[in-house]
């Protein structure tokens, strides 16, 4: 198929499966916040050319054998000031996605627990914002990011505490900013081997002590420490 795209609000329209299809050219669309889509299973389909879903009752994603997506904007959930909203999804796994040319965006997600891609090597951007209860991340393959990384927690006056660990082992270069923010409960950031980025800014990590890389040569030509405490050390011999 070329593209799937829900613009309305079906009312017992809870369930997207499409146990067959192997394709979708331009992609799978659910348009509207008011949408009462749960459950989106695609057990099949290895390319899809955007996964957009806007729909505050999606509880599960299922897309296993994706390989190839051109880019994914999830956002979901209507958020007030201390950060609770309706979205109930705790997990998105994408276990074989490899690559994305477009941009990969993961906002508004006030349940949100688990993100793993652990096999995508390449995307043109990715973003978070607003995950206020992840904990684990998996980017374990990630190498390249064309444009932006972008991690952001910060909700007013709300805190992410829950992810303790930022491992980014095989990330080697980010085309524009690679950014943190909020992240109040990382002790270490570990970026073995990071070579280059056209901007590197940390803000807002109260629990910071420590950044992990390699002596490899880092061309980074803006370097940004912002309300941080940094207790620890950041060896910055490496950068020319």
């Amino acid at each position: 198929v070329g593209e799937l795209v829900i613009n309305g609000t079906p009312p017992n329209l809870k369930e997207i499966i499409l146990p067959e299809l192997r394709t979708m050219t331009l992609g799978l669309k659910i348009n509207d916040w008011k949408s009462a889509v749960e459950r989106i299973s695609l057990p099949k389909a290895t390319e899809i050319g955007t996964l957009v879903c806007k729909s505050s009752a999606l509880t599960t994603l299922s897309a296993p054998r994706l390989v190839t997506l051109g880019s994914l904007d999830l956002v979901s959930g209507n958020l007030t000031t201390n950060g609770d909203g309706e979205s109930p999804l705790t997990t998105l796994s994408l276990p074989e996605l490899s690559s994305s040319e477009g941009s990969i965006s993961i906002s508004e997600l006030p349940q949100l627990s688990e993100l793993r891609m652990p096999n995508l090597v390449r995307t043109g951007a990715f973003m978070t914002s607003r995950l206020m209860l992840l904990k684990e991340l998996d980017l374990s393959r990630l190498e390249r990011v064309d444009q932006e990384l972008k991690l952001d927690f910060y909700l007013y006056n709300s805190k992410n505490t829950a992810l303790t660990e930022l491992r980014l082992p095989a990330l080697k270069s980010v085309g524009s900013r690679l950014s943190i923010r909020a992240a109040h409960g990382l002790p270490s950031i570990s970026l073995p081997e990071l070579e280059q980025s056209k901007e590197f800014w940390i803000m807002e990590s109260s629990a910071l002590q420590k950044i992990e890389w390699s002596n490899k040569p880092k061309h980074i030509p803006t370097l940004a420490f912002d309300e941080i405490d940094l207790a620890g050390t950041v060896d910055l011999s490496g950068i020319e």
